[in-house]
């Protein structure tokens, strides 16, 4: 059986990106609706299997080495730097600026809607009335 990087022609030491490009290139060219040949749709699966497991190789290889790598502990130097930004009075105006919630705006819509319910409703009564003939007017809406 051959190995996933063969498979998708990638060495060992390829980066996820790498990985990602040459599988999206080579399902492309291998997928079933592009590639009627009946040895394309063996290929797209393979392809994509060695895909799924690289991509899980790599995440959980990228899991291990944030675990071993100690947190880097913050330094006076730079706990000092933002709290000068954050003090800063640019930093403050932009913060208020941009930082506010935009009061809601009341609209007028239910006013319109609600003339234009009591319209309809108008228009339904008189149409009925018309219909039953208890309703007579001298003018024809209708």
């Amino acid at each position: 059986m051959r190995d996933d990087y063969e498979i998708l022609g990638v060495s060992p030491d390829a980066t996820q990106f790498e990985i990602k490009r040459k599988y999206r290139r080579l399902a492309r060219k291998y997928h079933p609706d592009v590639n009627p040949s009946p040895s394309a749709e063996r290929h797209f699966w393979q392809v994509r299997k060695a895909y799924e497991r690289l991509s899980q190789n790599a995440y959980a290889r990228e899991i291990a080495v944030s675990k071993s790598e100690p947190e880097q502990e913050e330094t006076r130097e730079d706990i000092e730097l933002k709290l000068q930004k954050i003090s800063s009075p640019g930093w403050r105006r932009y913060a208020a600026r941009h930082n506010r919630v935009a009061p809601k705006k009341k609209g007028k819509s239910w006013f319109a809607v609600s003339l234009l319910a009591i319209f309809i409703v108008f228009l339904l009564i008189l149409a009925y009335f018309r219909l039953t003939g208890q309703l007579i007017l001298p003018i024809d809406f209708f």
